[in-house]
């Protein structure tokens, strides 16, 4: 039987694949969009869905953060994603007509645009097919996230997903230093328990391990990535021994 080149799981486009910021580049089209939208400000911090929720409108995120997150019954929480400016949010309950699944929260201070189902339906689809296909790339782009993301938690240690995650921080927010990269305003530790689903002692552990293998500088909030490569590496050889 004849192989063929397949790109790996430890490529670089399948290493991002996992990451929870959701960067897809929505269309340009959406910007001329927003005269049909209604302007919705969120401070850092307010819930703009809670967990059970109806979403009857269809939403844009024009500049700032989102985050969506779930919670077990012993209030534990997962971060799902964080969703970045220029992209279209809670799509999933709003064509299904469901309940949200998760919590969504503004993680920065936010503009946010809320567009009516008759508008999206009547006016979006059959008059502006750019935004029509953004729609259906961004559901695609999400549920390759997702699919990613039971990848890691189930067939995954919490070692390699703390390698994936540092590397794909590294790359989308990481500068260029003298020693590698740094990333100055890096998550806490709780945060990174809350993304890859694990618990904080588990983070420390993997985290002291890397800053004093001197794979990673750590700083107040400020993380600086020393050895890029060994994050990559890491992702395909046995866990060592804590």
């Amino acid at each position: 039987m004849a192989t063929t080149n397949k790109p790996g799981i430890f490529d670089d486009k399948f290493i991002k694949a996992a990451s929870p910021w959701v960067v897809h580049n929505g269309a340009e089209c959406w910007k001329n969009l927003l005269v049909h939208g209604q302007q919705i400000i969120l401070p850092e911090g307010r819930v703009l869905f809670a967990v059970g929720s109806p979403v009857p409108n269809f939403y844009y995120l024009h500049r700032g953060e989102i985050m969506m997150k779930s919670f077990n019954q012993e209030g534990r929480q997962k971060i799902i994603w964080y969703i970045e400016e220029g992209n279209i949010f809670a799509e999933v309950p709003f064509f299904c007509g469901i309940p949200t699944f998760f919590e969504i929260v503004a993680n920065r201070p936010s503009e946010v645009y809320k567009f009516s189902r008759e508008f999206i339906f009547n006016e979006l689809i059959p008059n502006y097919p750019q935004a029509a296909i953004d729609i259906i790339k961004t559901l695609s782009y999400k549920a390759s996230v997702l699919a990613m993301q039971i990848h890691e938690i189930v067939l995954s240690t919490p070692y390699k997903r703390i390698c994936r995650l540092f590397y794909i921080i590294g790359h989308l927010y990481g500068e260029p230093h003298d020693e590698g990269l740094l990333i100055r305003k890096m998550l806490t530790q709780q945060e990174i328990a809350d993304i890859i689903g694990v618990h904080r002692v588990t983070v420390n552990k993997i985290v002291n391990y890397l800053h004093n293998k001197g794979v990673i500088k750590i700083s107040g909030r400020s993380l600086l990535i020393t050895d890029l490569p060994y994050l990559v590496r890491a992702m395909s050889e046995l866990d060592p021994i804590f």
